[in-house]
């Protein structure tokens, strides 16, 4: 995860939780990085003046009912869940 040293996704899976929807947790061992922690991109900005990388992060959050991050025993553990309603099936989280 995030920017530097290299790391392969050690564990990708998906499956349907009671109560929660889908949920989509990857784990992976490169260094700590907590995408929740990451600001969303100024998109007020042409794309060629903003810096480059976070929009794969926001469209994250816009279209996900949640992201959760842990950091355990090594592994960056990312779960995103979605939970399909009317709201987030029509339009993207605001």
């Amino acid at each position: 995860g995030g920017k530097g040293k290299s790391s392969r996704v050690q564990e990708f899976k998906g499956s349907k939780v009671e109560g929660e929807g889908l949920v989509f947790e990857i784990r992976d061992t490169g260094r700590p990085f907590d995408p929740t922690a990451v600001g969303d991109p100024d998109l007020t900005r042409d794309a060629d003046e903003r810096d480059l990388g976070g929009l794969g992060i926001f469209l994250m959050r816009q279209y996900m009912s949640d992201v959760r991050y842990e950091r355990r025993n090594n592994e960056n553990i990312l779960r995103l869940i979605y939970t399909p309603d009317e709201y987030n099936y029509h339009n993207p989280r605001q």
